[in-house]
């Protein structure tokens, strides 16, 4: 029995597309809609930028990604389909928030840097993304050697 060989992942294709996504709070007066109808794809190799004013739902659309929405938030709407190997996609919404699923994805395939996480402004982006994977390391015993292959490996 002939195996197939994997198909190779296209560069056009998105890793993770966010479609229509609505995140609402519910509040005394009903359902308040943070979030209306948002939409981008994230790329292999490309870097994505989110930008807006404090309160413009940046926090809230990465917390809808990693499935973390904070109560008394819900994902009303909307798929964010994530495809590593560019051929399986999983509908992120669709999985339990503290299923297994979720949380072997979180940290190891999407992560996210929370706003109320302080930085060392001292050290290079990369090195705070090291302490941050191994917070044991000594600030000294970072080397330019262990960041490349941090990079490699994200």
């Amino acid at each position: 029995m002939a195996t197939e060989a994997p198909r190779p992942v296209r560069d056009d294709t998105p890793i993770l597309q966010v479609k229509d996504l609505t995140v609402g709070f519910k509040v005394r007066q009903g359902m308040l809609d943070v979030l209306h109808g948002t939409s981008f794809d994230l790329h292999r190799g490309k870097t994505t930028c989110v930008v807006g004013e404090s309160g413009s739902g940046k926090s809230v659309t990465a917390r809808a990604i990693l499935n973390m929405v904070p109560h008394p938030g819900v994902i009303r709407g909307g798929q964010i389909l994530f495809a590593p190997d560019g051929t399986h996609e999983t509908d992120l919404t669709g999985l339990d928030p503290r299923g297994k699923a979720i949380r072997n994805i979180r940290g190891g395939r999407i992560g996210m840097i929370f706003q109320e996480m302080s930085l060392v402004p001292t050290l290079t982006v990369a090195q705070n993304i090291f302490l941050l994977r191994e917070p044991s390391n000594a600030f000294g015993m970072i080397s330019d050697r262990k960041i490349c292959l941090l990079y490699t490996s994200i």
